[in-house]
């Protein structure tokens, strides 16, 4: 048996892992995560993805951005706006279970925008 097959794969986000994702902007890398996570052998856990601005005002900025979303939730992501990275105890994740894994990609800004967060 050659070293390379004894040895056990890392996995920083493992599918069957219960994963956040905060601070998105266009959504471009939870899409990526959630496209793999459903082509991942293993069962997918519950993958929720949020972003600071409402559902509406990130659509405004991002194009695109509408036909994401319908595609996250279609991969069986829960999408959720106008969370706060930096309350999470609050807002619409107060009640979910914990999460194993919390991921904060850095979000992306429209350039026409400058917002002091």
């Amino acid at each position: 048996q050659k070293a390379e097959e004894r040895l056990e794969r890392l996995e920083l986000l493992p599918p069957a892992c219960r994963t956040l994702a905060v601070g998105e902007g266009d959504f471009v890398f939870s899409e990526a995560l959630a496209t793999a996570r459903v082509a991942s052998a293993t069962p997918p856990g519950p993958l929720v993805v949020t972003c600071l601005e409402s559902e509406a005002e990130s659509v405004q900025q991002y194009s695109g951005l509408q036909q994401r979303l319908k595609q996250l939730r279609s991969l069986g992501a829960e999408v959720l706006c106008g969370v706060d990275a930096t309350r999470l105890r609050e807002g619409p994740l107060a009640k979910l279970e914990p999460f194993e894994r919390i991921v904060f990609n850095f979000p992306l800004l429209p350039m026409k925008v400058h917002k002091s967060r």
